[in-house]
């Protein structure tokens, strides 16, 4: 008698029809553990760079002060720009978005 494996309610072979992702062919359990993997990740940094700190001679001075205002100034214009360049294609997907809601 052939035996079928178990069907997971997160099988990556069944999509659940209600899922979003599964909508556009990508089955949803698939996304959250790649975003689990990331988070894992992420936490591991994060405590062995807490575990493993040592303390340090260093010596900071004060240019070291005005070059990180400098490269905050320079981020904050660089997001400036970009946001400049999309601010149509944002709009636009935007109220495209309401007119087909009130519809």
């Amino acid at each position: 008698m052939p035996t079928t494996p178990p069907q997971w309610p997160d099988d990556p072979a069944q999509p659940h029809a209600t899922s979003e992702p599964a909508r556009r062919g990508v089955p949803a359990c698939n996304i959250l553990l790649h975003w689990r993997a990331v988070l894992r990740s992420c936490t591991f940094v994060v405590v062995a760079l807490l575990v493993l700190e040592r303390p340090a001679a260093a010596y900071l001075d004060p240019g070291t002060g005005s070059m990180l205002l400098q490269v905050l100034l320079g981020g904050v214009a660089a997001v400036g720009v970009i946001a400049k360049l999309y601010w149509r294609r944002v709009t636009a997907a935007i109220s495209g978005r309401l007119q087909r809601a009130k519809r």
